[in-house]
């Protein structure tokens, strides 16, 4: 069940980019990479394709999965997350309803190992406006799980802002992103980047 629910999310491929943008194709295709700060262990990246598409009636869907290895003096971590949301852009706001999967895998060595699974309802808020006529603008996004389910408490909270620029076929973004537990109270935070193409 776990493979199956990650299975579904990476198929229908990528993140969280419904920013609002007033002129842009209808598929982009991206990497999204995160510099993880985590409160305890070493620095680390997380990693993933994103994809999203354009609806008719200002509405759109979009996915985005991604990776990452934490080390810790005890074990080592490696961990997956996964959201598939879709959304309807409005003029001030974007808003979304999706899924988010997460699993944690720790290896403390000699074949021991310990993994727990999670997936969740979530919610989507969103912004975003060019700065005039120029390529470049502004985003800022924040996503909550109220309700998860699977091997432990899950509820979260994802928050990122940053600037964004369009040119013709490619986006980029750079910005702050974090990720609170709104059960444990731990959470991981730093600098995310995407870049894709328009199609």
């Amino acid at each position: 069940m776990k493979q199956a629910v990650l299975a579904a999310l990476v198929l229908v491929a990528a993140g969280m980019t419904g920013l609002a943008q007033e002129e842009h194709d209808k598929y982009s295709l991206g990497l999204k990479v995160w510099s993880v700060s985590p409160e305890i262990g070493d620095e680390t990246l997380m990693y993933g394709p994103t994809f999203s598409m354009d609806l008719p009636d200002d509405q759109w869907l979009s996915t985005m999965v991604t990776f990452g290895i934490f080390e810790y003096r005890w074990a080592s971590e490696t961990e997956v997350d996964a959201e598939l949301v879709y959304g309807k852009s409005f003029p001030l706001v974007d808003v979304g309803v999706g899924l988010r999967y997460f699993s944690f895998t720790f290896d403390f060595g000699s074949g021991d190992r310990d993994q727990s699974s999670n997936y969740g309802l979530m919610l989507y808020l969103g912004a975003g406006q060019p700065f005039g006529d120029s390529p470049f603008g502004w985003y800022a996004g924040v996503s909550w799980v109220p309700i998860a389910w699977g091997d432990e408490e899950g509820e979260h909270i994802n928050y990122e802002l940053g600037l964004s620029a369009f040119w013709e076929g490619w986006n980029a973004t750079l910005g702050y992103r974090a990720r609170d537990m709104d059960t444990t109270g731990g959470g991981i935070n730093g600098i995310a980047a995407s870049v894709g193409m328009t199609f």
